[in-house]
C-alpha cells in the first residue's frame, strides 16, 4: 500500500513539474503563435524564425548546463526546496515573457526571462528525483515516471494551440496563465515532498548492495556535517564535485556512457531546435504548422507511453538491453529524419519523442544510479546534464558556421520568403552527429568486449542497482 502511494505521489509531482516546464518544452509549437502575435515584427519571417530558434537553442543549452549546479544543490538542499524554488522562479520568468510579448518595447526582456524560466524549470524537475529513494527496487520505472514531466510538458503546447485556435488566446495571455499555474504546482510539491531533514534521514538509511562484496553503502553519511557555515557548505559542494570528476576519470564505462549520451543528445537537438524551420523549408507553411502540432501531440500522448515501455523493458533486460534499445532507436531516428518525405518525418517524430524524453531526464538519472554512490547521485546526474548543455553552447555555433560555409544564406528578405538552403544545412549537422553517435557507441561495445564480461561491467553497482 505504501509503495502504491509513492507511485501516485511521483506521478502527481511529475504533473506539477510539467506545468512549469511545459512552455519551454513546447517551444516549437508556440513559435507560430508568437510570430502571429507580432514577435520580432520588424524582421523578415525567416529572420524571425531563426531568431526564435537561436533563442530556444541557446537557452536550452544554458538551462541544461545549469544542471551541474542543480545536481549539487539537490544533494544538499533536498527535493522540496528544489521543486518549490524552481516553480516560483519559473513563474517569474513566464511573467517576464508575457510582458515582453505584450509590450513590443519590452521585446528584449524575452531573452533574460526565457533563460531564467528554463533554468528554474530544470531546478524544479529535481523534485521527482526523490522517488529513487522511496522506490529503490524499480529505478528504471521511477526514471520513466519522473521523465513524464517533460513528455506532459508538450501537452501544454497542444493546449496553447487549441486556446489560440478556438478562443483567440494570445501567446502573452497563455504565458501569464501558465505563470499562475506554476505557483500552484509549487504549492502541490511543497505539500507532498519531504523536508530536508527527512530527505537526508531516508537517504542515509537506504541500504544499497555493494559491488561484489555483498556489503552495503552507508548512504549519504559521507556527506554529513555540511549544514554549518556557508564556507563549510561551499567547501563540501566543491569536494563532492571533485570526487565525482575523479569517478569519471577512473571508470571508463561511466565516461563512455556519458560520451555516447552526449552524441545522441546532439543528434536529437540538431533537429529539435530547428524543427519548424526544417519543415517550413521542406513542405511549406501549412504543412510545417501541421507537423509541429502533430509532433507536440505525439509528445503529449506518446511520450509517457514510450517512457513507460522503456522503463518496463529496462527493468526486464537490464543495462545491456537498455543500451541496445537506445542504439536501435537512434538509428531509426536518423534514417527517418534524413529522408525528406512527409511520412518519414512523422516516423521521425515518433522516434524523437522516445529519444528526447529518454535523454533529457531518464538517461542522466540512469547513468547516476548505475555508477554513483548514494551521496553523489545528484552531482553525477548534474554533470551528465551539464555536459549536454556545454556541448550545445560551444559546439552548436561552430557546426552552424561550418554548415553555412557549405550552404550560404540565399538572401530571403520578406516575411513570406524562405532560405532555400536551410534544410541542407540542418541535414549536414544531422549526418555529422550520427557518425559520432555510431563511433561512441562502438567504443562502448569495444570496452564491453575488452572487459571479457558476459554482462555490462557496471551492472549491479552504483546507487540504485537491482539487488
Amino acid at each position: 500500500m505504501a509503495v502504491s502511494r509513492h507511485w501516485v505521489e511521483c506521478a502527481v509531482v511529475a504533473i506539477a513539474i510539467a506545468v512549469s516546464n511545459g512552455p519551454i518544452i513546447a517551444w516549437q509549437t508556440l513559435e507560430p503563435i508568437m510570430l502571429a502575435d507580432g514577435v520580432f515584427a520588424d524582421m523578415s519571417r525567416s529572420e524571425a524564425i531563426a531568431k526564435l530558434d537561436s533563442l530556444n537553442s541557446n537557452t536550452l543549452a544554458v538551462g541544461t548546463a545549469s544542471q551541474m549546479l542543480g545536481g549539487i544543490l539537490y544533494d544538499h538542499l533536498g527535493p522540496r526546496v528544489m521543486a518549490v524554488s524552481g516553480a516560483i522562479g519559473a513563474s517569474a520568468g513566464l511573467f517576464g515573457m508575457a510582458a515582453a510579448i505584450q509590450q513590443p518595447s519590452l521585446v528584449n526582456l524575452l531573452y533574460p526571462s526565457y533563460i531564467f524560466c528554463i533554468i528554474m524549470s530544470y531546478i524544479n524537475a529535481w523534485g521527482a528525483a526523490y522517488y529513487f529513494i522511496k522506490i529503490p527496487s524499480h529505478p528504471y520505472m521511477v526514471a520513466a515516471v519522473a521523465s513524464c514531466s517533460f513528455a506532459l510538458g508538450d501537452a501544454v503546447g497542444i493546449f496553447a494551440a487549441q486556446l489560440n485556435m478556438r478562443f483567440h488566446v494570445s501567446s502573452w495571455q497563455f504565458f501569464f496563465g501558465m505563470a499562475v499555474l506554476s505557483l500552484v504546482g509549487g504549492a502541490v510539491c511543497s505539500a507532498i515532498l519531504p523536508s530536508l531533514s527527512q530527505f537526508k534521514a531516508e537517504r542515509d538509511g537506504l541500504g544499497i548492495p555493494d559491488t561484489k562484496e555483498g556489503g552495503s553503502w552507508s548512504g549519504g553519511k559521507e556527506g554529513a556535517g555540511d549544514e554549518g557555515c556557508l564556507w563549510r557548505s561551499l567547501s563540501k559542494y566543491w569536494q563532492d564535485l571533485r570526487v565525482a570528476c575523479r569517478l569519471f576519470c577512473e571508470k571508463p564505462e561511466l565516461s563512455l556512457d556519458t560520451l555516447h549520451v552526449l552524441a545522441i543528445y546532439m543528434l536529437v537537438t540538431s533537429i529539435l531546435v530547428h524543427q519548424y524551420q526544417l519543415y517550413l523549408a521542406l513542405f511549406g507553411s501549412s504543412n510545417a504548422s501541421f507537423l509541429v502540432n502533430l509532433s507536440s501531440l505525439i509528445f503529449a500522448f506518446g511520450g509517457c507511453v514510450a517512457l513507460l515501455i522503456w522503463g518496463a523493458a529496462a527493468e526486464g533486460m537490464g543495462s545491456r538491453g537498455f543500451w541496445f534499445l537506445l542504439d536501435i532507436a537512434s538509428t531509426f531516428f536518423f534514417i527517418s529524419v534524413a529522408t525528406p518525405l512527409f511520412a518519414a518525418q512523422i516516423v521521425g517524430e515518433v522516434m524523437l519523442t522516445f529519444l528526447f524524453n529518454l535523454i533529457t531526464n531518464a538517461l542522466p538519472f540512469s547513468i547516476a544510479f548505475i555508477h554513483a554512490p548514494p551521496y553523489l547521485f545528484g552531482v553525477v546526474s548534474g554533470l551528465v546534464y551539464g555536459l549536454q548543455g556545454l556541448f550545445l553552447i560551444t559546439i552548436t555555433p561552430i557546426q552552424e558556421w561550418a554548415a553555412r560555409l557549405s550552404f550560404p544564406d540565399t538572401g530571403a528578405t520578406s516575411r513570406t520568403s524562405l532560405d532555400a538552403n536551410a534544410a541542407p544545412r540542418i541535414f549536414v549537422v544531422l549526418y555529422v552527429w550520427f557518425v559520432l553517435t555510431a563511433m561512441t557507441g562502438s567504443l562502448r561495445y569495444w570496452n564491453l568486449w575488452r572487459s571479457g564480461s558476459r554482462r555490462e561491467p557496471n551492472e549491479g553497482t552504483g546507487l540504485l542497482a537491482k539487488s
